[in-house]
């Protein structure tokens, strides 16, 4: 490769160019963008541009419009980053990945043509970058990369999810209300979307097998969820904080001989009980008691000073009573009332305290 030197085009717009083995790579330098839109040229010094550098609009925030040529085979990494006015852009459709930190904060971005070619969208590649009303990835994916589309303004997805997956896909895009995965899948990978918090809908494809950890943890609208027969695996806290109304799983993940039946399992409303100790330990220490089948666990966090924010038990079903206070006072007599009035110290949750009821706690930093 060469060296860099700078070019200007037949609009007045001059570039940064460096020889490359199949023609010259580009970055903008400066000039004056008429009517912010940029048409990049399909040649300079007589050879074709083939690529954009790293950064090659880093921060061009005055930018409206770009249109790549066909010659263009690919972009740097960060090559849109921070273009805060970029409304449309238009890919060549020889581009086929979308590297790190591309389109990352192009807050109204909302046209994007040629994106059906692509198939690979490299970690955050349109980290809040991305705004359209409705994202669909019906091509053939090969790999989406941790963050790629988390904090973009979707409020409808379609999509296949790739063979490769990274971590938070679709993670706190607050505007998203429904997703569809499509067949194909067979993986959500973890925390697909988490924080989504006006999620309502998921639908599943029939051939997915495996949900990842917190997959949908966090999307605090999403009432009901319904996973597929075919899902054998349930990631830890795949529905962690969420508060649902009712969940079907195959009883095949509860270990029960039933084919391809599927059981729903109620997670009813939660209690709240709040308890002003004056142990020094436990000063101001609040319950959250939660009944109904938990899918998972939650989670255990020891720290020096620690306060216990909720509890959770799980409960044959169909054998839950109206009002569930007055019961686990009546199952539990004395050890329930100690344990909410008089105890300092937390309980052992991690075995059953009365038939088939067993508690979990969660803690965390005052």
């Amino acid at each position: 490769m060469s060296a860099k030197k700078i070019v200007k085009d037949k609009n007045g717009l001059e570039w940064n160019i460096r020889h490359v083995n199949e023609g010259i790579e580009i970055a903008l330098c400066s000039g004056d963008v008429k009517d912010n839109i940029v048409h990049v040229p399909e040649c300079l010094e007589e050879q074709s541009v083939v690529g954009l550098a790293d950064r090659a609009f880093y921060k061009a925030n005055k930018i409206q419009e770009i249109y790549l040529p066909d010659t263009i085979k690919y972009l740097g990494r960060e090559a849109f980053w921070g273009c805060t006015n970029l409304k449309k852009i238009r890919l060549s459709n020889k581009i086929e990945s979308i590297p790190e930190w591309c389109f990352a904060y192009c807050e109204n971005l909302v046209d994007v043509e040629g994106f059906e070619h692509i198939n690979c969208f490299s970690s955050y590649a349109f980290y809040r970058g991305y705004f359209i009303e409705k994202l669909v990835l019906s091509q053939k994916i090969n790999y989406i990369g941790d963050y790629a589309f988390s904090e973009c303004g979707f409020k409808s997805i379609v999509c296949g999810v790739a063979e490769e997956n990274g971590n938070m896909i679709f993670a706190r895009c607050n505007e998203l209300k429904e997703i569809e995965i499509v067949q194909g899948s067979q993986m959500v990978p973890d925390y697909f979307v988490y924080g989504c918090e006006k999620l309502k809908k998921i639908k599943f494809a029939d051939d997915i097998t495996s949900i990842g950890n917190y997959a949908f943890g966090e999307c605090l609208q999403l009432k009901t969820i319904r996973f597929p027969a075919a899902v054998e695996q349930l990631g830890n806290f795949c529905l962690y904080q969420n508060v649902l109304d009712s969940v079907v799983i195959s009883e095949l993940l509860e270990d029960m001989e039933f084919g391809e039946q599927e059981a729903s399992f109620v997670v009813k409303p939660i209690l709240r009980v709040i308890i002003d100790y004056n142990d020094r330990h436990w000063e101001n220490e609040e319950r959250y008691l939660y009944y109904g089948d938990m899918l998972s666990e939650l989670p255990l966090y020891e720290t020096a000073s620690r306060k216990m924010v909720s509890w959770s038990q799980n409960l044959a079903q169909d054998k839950m009573p109206e009002t569930f206070f007055e019961y686990l006072t009546t199952e539990l007599g004395d050890w329930f009332r100690t344990a909410l009035i008089e105890a300092s110290e937390p309980f052992d949750f991690k075995k059953p305290i009365c038939n088939n009821i067993t508690l979990y706690a969660k803690w965390e930093n005052k």
